[in-house]
């Protein structure tokens, strides 16, 4: 099943006593002013799994009476020319360190990231005078942090129909795949037929890359008459893709 995953945002700051970005506005930021450091890129099959974390900090300049900064992330599907902004609790927001504060650090991990996706933050740095005014400001990217669609791919991929106990009856051999890229757990595989549904069958699970085959007994079908096959009708499993789950075939 596909989940609306929302992001989770765990956030440290530390402010200290006094100790290649391109300037938006104000006076010339020197070298060394401001970090930024991608410090993490974890990739998961379950969404809490999914994360990066990032580290930035800057020092007070003169005529600071107040800094702040402020995370954006961006996301690029594979194969896409341009980013999309992401939206989030915590982000888009500004920071501000206490007053008189000379240096200012945060750690941010943003969780639950959706996939697939390559993923930048963006941090923006804003030094303010007394009056609130803007002295200086620049922004740094990230590294890029690949989030590949690590999650299970169920699919059908063949049925034959087999003799059964007694004439009215048949066996019906489904071949299931999991096309993902890591192990399902359990499942279920259903049938639906003209003169009846029997019975689901359960599946343990299915390793990646995998397929077996599963037999349901169940009523004859008749010729031309469909046999419509459902893998996960209950939506068990968190999958990569969902609208593939479902095949109707044509009795023999």
């Amino acid at each position: 099943m596909t989940r609306t995953v929302l992001l989770a945002l765990v956030v440290v700051a530390a402010a200290a006593p006094a100790a290649g970005a391109a300037p938006v506005a104000g006076a010339a930021v020197p070298p060394g002013a401001v970090t930024e450091r991608l410090l993490a890129c974890h990739a998961g099959a379950d969404s809490a799994a999914r994360y990066l974390t990032v580290t930035a900090s800057m020092r007070s300049l003169p005529g600071t009476a107040r800094m702040r900064l402020r995370f954006d992330l961006y996301r690029r599907l594979p194969g896409a020319l341009h980013s999309t902004h992401v939206a989030g609790p915590g982000l888009g927001s500004w920071n501000d360190a206490a007053l008189g504060v000379a240096r200012l650090r945060f750690r941010k991990t943003i969780a639950n990231l959706p996939v697939p996706g390559i993923y930048r933050v963006v941090v923006r740095y804003a030094w303010l005078d007394a009056t609130g005014q803007s002295i200086a400001g620049v922004r740094r990217v990230s590294l890029p942090c690949f989030q590949p669609d690590l999650r299970p791919d169920l699919r059908v991929g063949g049925l034959t129909v087999a003799p059964g106990r007694d004439p009215e009856t048949r066996t019906y051999l489904v071949v299931v795949r999991n096309d993902g890229r890591s192990p399902a757990a359990g499942f279920e595989v259903a049938l639906r037929l003209a003169g009846g549904s029997p019975p689901p069958a359960t599946v343990p699970g299915l390793a990646a890359r995998a397929r077996r085959e599963v037999s349901i007994a169940g009523p004859r079908c008749q010729t031309g008459e469909p046999v419509r096959v459902t893998v996960d009708p209950d939506h068990r499993v968190d999958e990569a893709v969902e609208d593939n789950n479902v095949r109707t075939f044509t009795c023999p």
